[in-house]
């Protein structure tokens, strides 16, 4: 039997007796996922584009951090797109320039809906995997 991926974090799932001599590798891909997941932070700069986060299977990639730091002084409204069927809870900070320019700035995921951040803020979302919910951090 073949490797598998987890459903949420993508961490490689190996089979008893698969892989020989690369378990140390792959275990140590894993738990550097797993910290990404449990204390990383991003900065991204959302001023020109909107931005596809990723869930790679096997790899550390942008959309399994905890914090995410939005910046830039945004031209148009953006969206900040997380992967489909990942469950997750995350914390999005708004750091944009966008107070006099009415853009708004969204989280969503690419089929379901999402949560407009408002300006300044710092918020707990969750991904039920379709859609983005918010709650405050207080």
């Amino acid at each position: 039997m073949a490797s598998s991926f987890s459903t949420n974090l993508k961490l490689e799932l190996m089979t008893t007796g698969e892989k020989s001599g690369t378990w140390g590798t792959i275990t140590n891909t894993n738990l550097q996922q797993l910290e990404q997941a449990a204390s990383g932070y991003i900065s991204i700069d959302v001023a020109s584009s909107d931005v596809a986060l990723a869930i790679s299977n096997g790899a550390v990639s942008n959309g399994k951090n905890l914090y995410y730091k939005l910046t830039g002084t945004l031209a148009a409204n953006r969206n900040v797109t997380m992967p489909d069927s990942a469950e997750r809870v995350f914390i999005v900070e708004d750091a944009t320039a966008r107070s006099s320019s009415n853009y708004t700035l969204t989280v969503k995921t690419v089929s379901g809906t999402g949560v407009t951040i408002p300006i300044g803020a710092k918020i707990v979302l969750y991904s039920d995997g379709t859609n983005i919910s918010s709650g405050p951090i207080t």
